[in-house]
């Protein structure tokens, strides 16, 4: 299940790499609905942040991957340099791809580590809501918040 998932992340990665690279008018468009704008800087970290998850997803050992008998997606330790996913029974039960499946979930906690990108958990009642509250406001924590990266990769 881990290593399909890590293919189909892989996949969905360079895609989206191709599209920051691109940054074309859809592109943009696209960006600005997840992160509220589209400036170079903005663009750069988001690039940055997706070639080192390309990089970890290429190299990550099977056995990082830590099974957890917790009703949860995953989650994972933001300065763990090794970089191991705890991961929980909604993972198992998710869809491969689209919102809230494995894929996403990969991303989103990879998003986590410090060496990534080091986001943050933002918007506790309802942080996908708040994360597009955040990008309508042009709110630079969209940067910072694992749920606007999430949403660039549903």
């Amino acid at each position: 299940m881990i290593r399909e998932a890590l293919r189909e992340q892989h996949k969905k990665l360079l895609k989206c790499k191709k599209e920051m690279e691109r940054w074309d008018l859809n592109a943009k468009k696209r960006f600005i609905t997840i992160f509220g704008f589209e400036n170079e800087k903005a663009r750069q970290w988001i690039l940055n942040g997706i070639n080192k998850m390309i990089n970890l997803n290429e190299t990550i050992p099977i056995d990082n991957f830590i099974k957890l008998d917790e009703n949860v997606y995953a989650s994972v330790n933001s300065t763990d340099l090794d970089h191991k996913i705890n991961i929980g029974r909604k993972f198992s039960k998710a869809p491969l791809t689209g919102q809230d499946s494995q894929v996403v979930t990969l991303c989103h906690e990879m998003s986590h580590f410090d060496d990534i990108l080091g986001t943050k958990d933002l918007g506790e009642n309802n942080p996908k809501q708040y994360a597009k509250s955040l990008a309508r406001l042009k709110d630079e924590r969209t940067m910072q918040n694992s749920y606007n990266f999430e949403l660039y990769f549903v």
